[in-house]
């Protein structure tokens, strides 16, 4: 990645094209998490863990998944964030009054400690960064458990899509999202399972569902028409749609366990 997608967070820049950091979303993606949280919070079994959220915009999910946790499973969460932009860490310090560590600091190269951290998150983060493959591998040094949520942006539309405007397509997507790194189901369990460690949970989001209802996405009545068939051909085959249409996929790692030789996935 050009060292000026970088900078695009150091600077604010990234910041200043999405104000709200997409917070009208932390809701459903809290949700959406939640069931990998509780498996991976059981399975520690410990009355307290520290809770990392990489790249977690407003501290909106952060704070979510911090109270459920609390609420729902009796376990203390000592929180951290982490963030490339000063300002998006003021913005999580706000969401969190009681936060334990604030580091602005690269995902790839951090200052923790070996496991130091239980669950990290990284909830629509892995495209963003410039070398995804030393983060994982930063990932399984400080963690025991990691949560991913990632964009398949490598589907037949958005391939379609970027064949016929020649390649706008997808710098659009580096320039105004910052989406640099573009996966498959396969690619990215490959990538995942050889750098940070077996992949014990997954599912896809039917996201669609959620670019119809959510007052953050302003769809036309072609993109509306094609999220409603998206969401029909889902209830079919969640795999095949997201080959198709651009859905998310949650990965569950476990960063304790021996590594997997990425192609016998």
């Amino acid at each position: 990645m050009p060292s000026d997608f970088a900078q695009m967070y150091r600077s604010d820049e990234y910041l200043s094209k999405h104000p709200d950091m997409f917070s009208l979303d932390s809701p459903w993606k809290a949700d959406q998490a939640w069931r990998y949280i509780e498996h991976a919070v059981l399975r520690l079994n410990k009355p307290a863990i520290s809770l990392l959220d990489a790249g977690g915009g407003a501290g909106e999910i952060l704070r979510l998944v911090s109270r459920r946790i609390s609420d729902r499973l009796g376990v203390k969460v000592i929180q951290y964030s982490l963030d490339l932009s000063p300002a998006i860490l003021d913005m999580q310090r706000k969401a969190n009054p009681h936060i334990f560590c604030s580091l602005n600091e690269d995902i790839a190269h951090t200052s923790l400690n070996d496991k130091e951290i239980d669950l990290t998150l990284l909830l629509d983060v892995l495209e963003h960064l410039t070398a995804p493959a030393t983060a994982l591998r930063e990932v399984r040094r400080i963690s025991h458990w990691a949560l991913f949520k990632v964009p398949l942006e490598d589907n037949i539309y958005f391939n379609l899509l970027n064949l016929i405007h020649r390649g706008e397509f997808r710098c659009r997507l580096a320039q105004s999202l910052g989406h640099i790194n573009i996966y498959n189901s396969l690619t990215l369990r490959r990538q995942v399972a050889a750098n940070a460690g077996p992949i014990l949970m997954s599912g896809y989001t039917n996201a669609y569902k959620q670019f119809l209802r959510s007052p953050a996405y302003h769809l036309r009545a072609f993109h509306r028409i094609l999220n409603h068939i998206a969401a029909l051909l889902y209830r079919l085959s969640p795999a095949l749609c997201a080959r198709i249409f651009n859905d998310f996929i949650m990965l569950l790692v476990n960063c304790d366990s021996p590594l997997m030789d990425a192609y016998s996935i």
